[in-house]
């Protein structure tokens, strides 16, 4: 106890403890008496408390250190910033023209207006839901069949031709039967599927009824235009009506 008053009060319900067991031992054992032989009270040191106290004294000592310290530091810093001003004064060449530095700042603060611009677009095209890559496809585990960028195909469209009459020979179908099916709407979607269609014999219905009829489809996507979700519903569409996917032709 952390004094000799409350150890006493502690021994008190002790004792009546004992004296109100004594009928029901005797029951048991017999008669005796029971005597209070010696009470004694010792101060002795918690290890924890004394552990506790030099460690809060260690903290002391350490942060009286920490402080001079800082202090010092503090003082440093002032008189090393105090000399850099007076040996780094810049020399006085004259007033300068408002305007001029009007314009500039006015430059200067349009290129930054811009960049941020540009870094914000950049910033939700990389966030949007839209297809950015043809290996995007490739990841999805859809084969590209062909790819066309602003300079034209990447491959010359008669060897892709060759191609898609190899894969329909193996799958013993005819270009005939394949349709070229936009997802997604644009000029440059619109324009390249009737050039496939042209130069490679393909199936001119492009609407969903005539691929079901034809049972064999490439879908043609564009970067920037077509969504993931556009792609991932024309797969389980076609999916359901048994059509043969064979892959894709993304527009760069």
């Amino acid at each position: 106890m952390p004094d000799e008053e409350s150890a006493k009060k502690l021994l008190e319900p002790m004792k009546k403890a004992i004296d109100s067991r004594l009928e029901a031992i005797t029951i048991a054992q017999g008669k005796y008496n029971i005597y209070l032989l010696e009470e004694n009270v010792a101060h002795t040191a918690s290890a924890d408390v004394l552990a506790r106290q030099q460690g809060n004294l260690n903290n002391l000592r350490s942060y009286i250190g920490t402080s001079s310290d800082s202090d010092m530091n503090v003082v440093n810093v002032r008189n090393a910033k105090t000399s850099y001003i007076e040996d780094n004064k810049p020399e006085i060449k004259g007033t300068k023209n408002p305007k001029k530095e009007f314009v500039k700042g006015g430059i200067f603060g349009a290129a930054v207006g811009l960049a941020l611009c540009f870094a914000i677009a950049f910033m939700f095209y990389l966030m949007s839901d839209r297809l950015k890559s043809y290996e995007d496809l490739l990841f999805a585990g859809l084969p590209v069949m062909g790819r066309k960028g602003k300079k034209g195909y990447v491959k010359e469209l008669e060897a892709m031709k060759d191609e898609y009459e190899a894969i329909a020979a193996i799958k013993g179908v005819s270009l005939k039967d394949v349709a070229v099916y936009p997802v997604g709407a644009s000029s440059r979607i619109t324009q390249t599927g009737q050039e496939l269609t042209k130069a490679c014999g393909f199936s001119d219905d492009t609407t969903l009824k005539g691929v079901g009829t034809k049972g064999n489809v490439i879908i043609l996507t564009q970067n920037g235009v077509t969504t993931y979700g556009q792609i991932e519903e024309a797969r389980k569409l076609f999916e359901n009506l048994k059509v043969d996917l064979w892959g894709s032709i993304v527009i760069e």
